[in-house]
């Protein structure tokens, strides 16, 4: 539970439901069992901005390598993270092999690293809109 704990802790996302197995009670902690949408897609970034830093630096092999990296990543993120059902970007438990049924605002970030096709950004734009803005704050 410490592990959990401590990894909630770290995440920016202090105790919050998103950790909790049943949505409601700190007990059923499982942060480490989790695959972050926010958190893959910043590592997406790091991964093209470091192919970016070697083909600067002539390092064409480390360069495609990292850029392999962060294709893969994408493509993890559209199969485990995109629920077309919904339409929108979801957490990810790996140890029960499901999407987590939390829509947070973690998703959003398929948005801003540019993960998301066109239709889905519009998707998750509307559901933003309907979910997520109340007088024009998150």
């Amino acid at each position: 539970m410490f592990t959990h704990l401590r990894a909630g802790a770290e995440s920016g996302w202090d105790f919050s439901s998103r950790w909790f197995a049943d949505g409601e009670n700190l007990h059923t902690i499982h942060t480490t069992d989790i695959v972050r949408v926010d958190l893959n897609c910043l590592l997406y970034t790091l991964k093209n901005i470091i192919a970016k830093a070697k083909a600067v630096a002539c390092d064409e092999q480390s360069a495609q390598l990292f850029s392999d990296k962060a294709l893969n990543r994408k493509n993890a993120i559209l199969k485990y993270c995109w629920n077309s059902n919904i339409n929108f970007f979801y957490d990810y438990d790996f140890v029960v092999q499901q999407q987590l049924h939390s829509i947070t605002v973690a998703g959003l970030l398929s948005l801003f690293v540019i993960i998301a096709i066109s239709l889905q950004a519009r998707f998750v734009a509307e559901k933003t809109a309907s979910a997520f803005l109340k007088n024009g704050i998150l």
